[in-house]
């Protein structure tokens, strides 16, 4: 719940009373209601840039938790990111970070070690290949206490012949515009465009990979 929420196993600090801190990570806030539902986002399937708040300082501007949904249908699973500050209760952490969990449907949550884990730091990217996500630490700013991230899909799919009713982003069910597959794409993502040609303008505002599949791919005139 909160001294295990950090890679380190004693995260704490001499208090009057003994050791004390860190504190609660972001799930079991939620569940206790301390935090403002107007502060917790739940992430809406494009990439985004996002403002975390962290924890210990709720009068930083932005998020104080992010909600990923990773399984269709089941709103009670998903990932939390939050960003903690190496101060008040959380000054016996190793140093400022941003955290992710994995909350499952029995309510419980589990820290993410994967990928460069627990403790991410500007830079690192956790990548989940299977649900098609990628969370990426954009940077942390000590002095206005808050961490930016990004999130969105890890692989997306363009192909601008598709005539189907239904565009996920998929391999079969792919988008028909590069500005559709350039929303959805996480910072640090692929997108991966099938053969073939649309003169369309694009800006690329972020890191990413871009893949031409199965042929040439001509963008604009």
């Amino acid at each position: 719940m909160s001294a295990m929420t950090f890679g380190a196993d004693f995260p704490t600090f001499k208090g009057l009373f003994g050791a004390s801190g860190p504190g609660l990570d972001a799930h079991n806030l939620d569940k206790l209601g301390w935090l403002p539902a107007n502060r917790i986002l739940t992430w809406d399937g494009q990439s985004q840039s996002l403002i975390l708040a962290a924890l210990n300082h709720p009068e930083a501007i932005g998020h104080l938790v992010v909600k990923v949904p990773i399984e269709p249908g089941n709103p009670d699973h998903y990932y939390t990111i939050e960003h903690r500050r190496k101060t008040d209760w959380d000054q016996g952490i190793p140093r400022d970070t941003v955290l992710i969990h994995e909350v499952r449907s029995n309510g419980i949550c589990y820290l993410i070690r994967a990928d460069g884990g627990p403790e991410r730091l500007p830079g690192q990217i956790f990548r989940d290949v299977a649900n098609n996500v990628a969370i990426t630490v954009l940077s942390m700013d000590a002095a206005s206490s808050t961490a930016t991230v990004n999130v969105g899909r890890n692989e997306v799919w363009v192909d601008f012949n598709y005539h189907g009713v239904v565009r996920l982003g998929t391999f079969d069910l792919p988008y028909t515009t590069l500005a559709a597959g350039l929303n959805a794409v996480a910072h640090g993502g692929t997108l991966k465009i099938k053969t073939g040609s649309r003169n369309e303008p694009a800006t690329i505002s972020k890191a990413m990979s871009i893949e031409a599949v199965g042929g040439p791919v001509t963008i604009g005139q």
